[in-house]
C-alpha cells in the first residue's frame, strides 16, 4: 500500500491474507479520507491494514507485521510515475511485483 505526498513516498508492506482471515466487517485494507480542498494541513488520509482475526484465549497472542518505508519522491504527482517508482523501490528490495 502506498501514499505520496509532499515529496515522499510512503509504503506500507504486509502479508496478504485470504478474506476469511479478516474480520467480516472490515477489510484488510481501509483508507479513510477527509479531504479539504482549501485546507491541506486539516486534511485528512489513514492507510490501515488489519491482520488475521482470531479468538484468543486468555494470556494467549497474536502477531501482524508490517514495514514501513519512507523515501523521497520528486516525480511528477501521475499515476504511471507513481508506479513506475514502486516498481523500482520493490526491484531494488528483491521483490517480484
Amino acid at each position: 500500500m502506498a501514499g505520496f505526498r509532499a515529496g515522499q513516498a510512503f509504503v506500507i508492506r504486509f502479508e496478504l491474507q485470504p478474506r476469511e482471515r479478516i474480520q467480516p466487517e472490515h477489510g484488510q485494507v481501509e483508507l479513510y479520507l477527509n479531504w479539504l480542498p482549501n485546507d491541506q494541513a486539516g486534511s485528512l488520509l489513514e492507510m490501515e491494514v488489519h491482520g488475521p482475526y482470531v479468538t484468543l484465549a486468555p494470556d494467549a497472542e497474536a502477531s501482524a507485521k508490517e514495514t514501513w518505508i519512507v523515501r523521497r519522491y520528486d516525480g511528477p504527482d501521475r499515476r504511471d510515475a507513481q508506479l513506475a517508482f514502486l516498481a523500482t523501490m520493490l526491484a531494488e528490495a528483491g521483490i517480484e511485483p
